[in-house]
């Protein structure tokens, strides 16, 4: 073996010394990240173990949870959290220290199934794919190896082009595949041979990874209502279905996995093709549809009517529905895109710069008025010009710099993203000409030809193309490097199958909590099938607060989640009755495990239903998802006292008595009660009276919970 593979093996083994399994379930939040430190997991993971696996690059959320060395007060979106110190999914806790325990959770499981060689159940856990994967390299067995050090699918499926009949779509599946061709071969220089291997086919990397895009580009499915509710008691899955529902109707088909099809789900929300909203008693038409809000410019308080998210919603899918852009993709090969702000956004006296930009098909900056400078073609050209005009000006003026962009730096070819400020964008443009000079008093005369690729009424997060915020200047080149150039394709080219508009999807979860009548208004009618646009008995209304036409158009459903323990479908309002298609989810006591420790949870959860029906009704039954996902008896104690026993309370309006009757605490000892009935001494609760006194049981055994459905 030479040294440097020996050096890189004794790397690894230096590694699992200081990171044994055991020290995982027993590591600090500060063991795990501290920014600057060079011994937590996360510092050897990614950089002193770079030389076996590299995971440089992407956000850091990809740990779940990372120590900030920008301590700048950020506020949390799109599914993520923030305090001072650190960041992190929302989804893993509402705090850092509840986050970090579900993260380690989540590393120890991918390390103990990989020492056991189980990779894979590594594919369905929930954490960053590149990640997960190299820790699953560095804790398997060396000697039976399943993981190489290549973490990416495109680069594996790549160097099995050729080799295999049919490649595998499961990670663990492709990594047993490789190992299979070359079982002989060193872990370590098997690794290197994959990767050297792979990026000499570059463009196979990028058809194969094509490939796996158009897995969910296929023809957005037909079999969906457009306007769907799914019912049910409380835990029965409703809002979990919306997300595959969501993209099934968007894409035709969805991810394998439930966090590629997450993954995808927030794409589809960042392209605004997904929305979702939450309904509650207060919720109002005018944050439905419309409304007029108020808002301050200059000192001054003014009156806007402002878009609910169904105004929203249907305007974007109406855009997509009227657009008569190409299908066909737009290539990005060769392309940079430059950041432009065409007039202060925030001051209603510049509107007109943007819209005349849009009609006339150009893009203009207000710098270095009434000065021409055709055959200026290089800054210092540019700059003495300027100087020439202002003898006063300063070297470090940035008019003549933002001119030399606009005229000399911009190529034809080259897109322009118009921004709204320093976090959103309203408009790209692809440059088609040189330079020109539109002599007028009010300005704004330094103009290049463009052709509109894309515009929407409604601006979007510049998160969704770039991993950086918006700086301040006019006009700039944004780092390519931070451009998402997958989801600037999907923006520019939204799919069309059939002659079809992309579909849009709006979320409404817990419909029936407000006011629908009074929420939907005159909309109801609107989003009927029959009244859509381009329909026989299409239909349009009058907005009340801004007077414009609204029309629903075909290519936006509606999907809602509706709780039956708040309210029956029974007491829905009729209008709205028959205008949705009602789908209901019960518990499936089959998603369950039959035994934890001795108790059968499918048992339990069809005993406690029984009863909860035979006392209440069936719309109160308890969801299967109140005992998913317990692996111990403690998971399962911890279910019962906050969640369960708080849910029955409620439902029962603390009748002890009939909490009993579910768990079949009746006639039992203390000892076996859940619900505990104490006797109090006589003469407590009045002369003569006997009072009983419940609590809940804080010890309780298996034998308690075993004897709900023995």
């Amino acid at each position: 073996m030479d040294q440097d593979l020996q050096r890189l093996h004794d790397t690894w083994a230096e590694f699992l010394k200081e990171w044994p399994i055991e020290r995982l379930h027993r590591m600090t939040l500060q063991e795990y990240a501290a920014a600057g430190e060079n011994h937590t997991f996360i510092a050897w993971i990614e950089k002193r173990l770079d030389q076996l696996g590299s995971i440089w690059g992407g956000s850091a959320f990809k740990f779940g949870i990372y120590s900030r060395k920008d301590k700048t007060p950020k506020t949390g979106g799109s599914g993520e959290s923030y305090t001072q110190d650190y960041a992190w999914y929302t989804k893993y806790g509402a705090n850092p220290e509840q986050a970090f325990a579900k993260v380690k959770s989540i590393v120890v499981a991918v390390a103990e199934a990989a020492a056991r060689g189980d990779y894979a159940a590594i594919n369905e856990i929930d954490l960053g794919e590149a990640y997960k994967w190299k820790i699953a390299f560095h804790y398997q067995d060396q000697s039976n190896p399943g993981v190489i050090a290549v973490f990416k699918p495109a680069w594996l499926k790549t160097w099995l082009k050729g080799r295999v009949g049919t490649i595998p779509q499961r990670t663990s599946d492709l990594h047993r595949e490789i190992l299979t061709h070359a079982a002989e071969t060193d872990l370590i220089l098997l690794s290197r041979q994959v990767w050297t291997e792979a990026s000499a086919a570059e463009p196979v990397i990028r058809e194969v990874a094509d490939a796996e895009t158009q897995a969910v580009e296929q023809e957005p499915s037909q079999d969906l209502p457009q306007n769907l509710i799914l019912y049910g008691p409380p835990g029965t899955g409703k809002t979990y279905l919306t997300v595959e529902l969501a993209v099934r109707i968007c894409d035709g088909v969805v991810p394998e996995t439930r966090p590629a099809l997450m993954a995808r789900y927030r794409e589809l929300r960042n392209l605004r093709r997904i929305r979702f909203v939450t309904f509650h008693p207060s919720f109002s038409y005018e944050e439905f549809v419309e409304g007029i809000r108020p808002s301050v410019e200059d000192g001054q308080v003014r009156y806007d009517v402002r878009p609910g998210v169904f105004k929203q919603a249907v305007t974007h899918a109406r855009e997509l529905f009227e657009s008569k852009a190409a299908a066909g993709e737009v290539s990005l090969k060769g392309r940079r895109l430059f950041k432009m702000s065409l007039g202060d956004s925030t001051k209603s006296e510049e509107d007109w710069i943007y819209s005349e930009c849009l009609e006339r098909g150009y893009v203009c900056l207000g710098f270095a008025s009434h000065i021409d400078f055709s055959g200026c073609d290089s800054l210092p050209a540019v700059r003495e010009r300027y100087r020439a005009k202002h003898p006063d000006g300063s070297e470090t003026d940035f008019a003549p710099t933002a001119v030399h962009y606009l005229k000399n730096e911009l190529r034809q070819g080259d897109l322009v993203l118009v921004s709204e400020g320093n976090t959103r964008f309203r408009a790209i443009a692809e440059v088609v000409g040189p330079y020109a000079f539109k002599a007028r008093p009010e300005g704004y005369e330094q103009t290049r030809p463009v052709r509109w690729l894309w515009n929407s009424s409604e601006s979007v997060p510049v998160s969704i193309l770039s991993s950086k915020r918006l700086s301040q200047m006019s006009i700039y080149l944004i780092d390519p490097d931070a451009v998402n150039w997958n989801a600037l394709r999907e923006l520019l080219s939204p799919k069309r199958t059939s002659g079809q508009a992309p579909n849009c999807v709006l979320v409404i979860d817990e419909i029936n909590r407000a006011n629908l009548a009074k929420t939907f208004g005159e909309l109801i009618t609107l989003v009927e099938p029959s009244k859509r646009l381009g329909q026989m008995d299409e239909q349009e209304t009058e907005l009340p607060y801004s007077g414009q036409l609204l029309g629903v158009p075909p290519n936006l459903h509606l999907i809602g989640t509706m709780n039956t323990a708040d309210r029956s479908i029974a007491l829905m309002d009729t209008a709205l009755r028959r205008r949705f298609t009602f789908r209901e989810l019960r518990p499936r006591v089959d998603l369950l495990e039959s035994d934890v420790e001795g108790i059968n949870l499918r048992a339990l959860l069809e005993a406690m239903n029984l009863r909860i029906e035979r006392l209440f009704d069936r719309d109160h039954v308890l969801g299967h998802t109140y005992l998913m996902g317990v692996g111990s008896f403690e998971e399962l104690v911890a279910r019962f006292q906050n969640q369960i026993i708080p849910l029955l309370q409620e439902y029962f309006f603390e009748d002890w008595r009939r909490i009993q009757q579910v768990f079949n605490d009746v006639d039992c000892p203390p000892e076996q009660q859940l619900i505990q009935s104490i006797p109090l001494p006589e003469g407590v609760g009045g002369a003569g009276e006997r009072v009983t006194h419940f609590r809940v049981n804080h010890d309780i055994s298996p034998a308690a919970i075993q004897k709900i459905y023995a």
